[in-house]
C-alpha cells in the first residue's frame, strides 16, 4: 500500500513510520501538501501538539480541503482525528 503521512508536527513520527514500515510511505509536512494524491492508495494525518484545531482552522485549511476533495481514505490519529471532525462539522 502506498500511504501519504501528513505530519502534523508529532513527537511521535518516527514510531509512526515504524509501524507503517510494511507499507511504501511518503512523509510530508502539514503546510507542504503535494498537489496530486492520486498515487496513493490512502492518506494519514498524524497527531501533534503544537496548534489545537479550535480557534486555528487557518493552520490546517489545507488538510481541510485535501479531506473535502480526496477521493480516497482520510484517517487521522489525534489531531489529525480532530481534522476530520472539523470538516464533517462544516458539512452538517
Amino acid at each position: 500500500m502506498k500511504i501519504l503521512l501528513v505530519n502534523n508536527l508529532t513527537k511521535h513520527l518516527e514510531e509512526l513510520q515504524e509501524i507503517l514500515k510494511p507499507h511504501k510511505i511518503t512523509t510530508v509536512h502539514f503546510q507542504e501538501l503535494p498537489k496530486n494524491y492520486s498515487d496513493f492508495d490512502y492518506i494519514l494525518l498524524s497527531g501533534g501538539s503544537k496548534y489545537k484545531v479550535k480557534n486555528n482552522e487557518k493552520i490546517y485549511k489545507q488538510e481541510i480541503e485535501l479531506i473535502k476533495k480526496s477521493e480516497i481514505p482520510v484517517f487521522g490519529i489525534c489531531l489529525g482525528f480532530d481534522i476530520n471532525l472539523s470538516f464533517l462539522r462544516r458539512e452538517t
